[in-house]
């Protein structure tokens, strides 16, 4: 069966209803996006490029960023890298 989506691309669901804005509604337990039409939605994006976050534990090793200093030598060359492939 083909799902109905909102004219935002929300899924259809009939405990729900529009308000005109984004907003996030409980359903079942679940949280959900909701938009203007009252469609629920997932965001799927990128919120931050870094290679130094993730630390191991309390400790000041970066796997990701020795990696990534190891291949590309410097924060600007990764920079650029990363940019592209991000375009």
């Amino acid at each position: 069966a083909r799902l109905r989506r909102t004219g935002w691309g929300g899924v259809v669901d009939d405990g729900l209803e529009g308000s005109g804005f984004f907003r996030i509604a409980e359903r079942n337990g679940v949280f959900w996006f909701v938009d203007p039409d009252g469609g629920r939605f997932i965001s799927k994006g990128i919120n931050t490029v870094r290679f130094d976050q993730d630390h191991i534990g309390r400790s000041e090793r970066v796997p990701y960023a020795e990696a990534c200093r190891a291949k590309y030598g410097s924060l600007p060359t990764w920079r650029a890298a990363a940019s592209n492939r991000l375009a």
